[in-house]
């Protein structure tokens, strides 16, 4: 506990505070300064109105500073409220962001899987059209060879037609 001797208008007072030496001079030459101040604004002012009055001004300050004081934390309040509100808005982003990425990984597996699907088909694709085209190039071999056996098959009918009127004809011949 500090104690010190002030000086208010020419008249001393013990002063004792937990506050350090300083800062209760510093508050004993305010109220000093005030005091006189009021003293010499209005000479039918006492020491004892200029106290009054000096005690009514610092009481009004000290209400509206809580009043300030009680608005700033209501303000505190609703800004500690806000950032809660970010900081679960910022998780459940979070979150989102891990299964939209988990669920990514996934289609990216599942695409990974479809090229490689389609790319067998591919090769199925490809086998089959040397098949279809070695197929159709032996059907076509076929389609020639059966041109082939339809003229080879016309001209021995043409000559068994032939033959056949040759040996009518000498039948006939003969029979005569």
């Amino acid at each position: 506990m500090n104690i010190v001797t002030i000086s208010i208008n020419g008249n001393e007072y013990k002063l004792k505070g937990e506050e350090s030496t300083e800062y209760l001079n510093d508050i004993a030459r305010e109220v000093d300064e005030r005091i006189r101040e009021m003293l010499n604004s209005n000479k039918n002012f006492t020491l004892q109105s200029s106290a009054v009055l000096l005690a009514i001004n610092y009481c009004d300050q000290i209400r509206k500073l809580k009043n300030k004081e009680m608005d700033l934390n209501d303000s505190i309040d609703k800004c500690n409220f806000k950032i809660q509100e970010l900081i679960d808005e910022n998780n459940n982003l979070k979150n989102e962001i891990i299964h939209i990425e988990n669920k990514n990984q996934e289609i990216e597996l599942q695409n990974k899987k479809l090229e490689e699907e389609i790319q067998a088909y591919n090769l199925l694709i490809e086998e089959d059209k040397d098949n279809i085209f070695s197929e159709n190039n032996e059907m076509q071999e076929l389609e020639n060879e059966i041109e082939i056996l339809k003229d080879t098959l016309k001209r021995v009918n043409e000559e068994n037609l032939k033959l056949k009127n040759e040996i009518k004809n000498k039948n006939v011949v003969k029979s005569f």
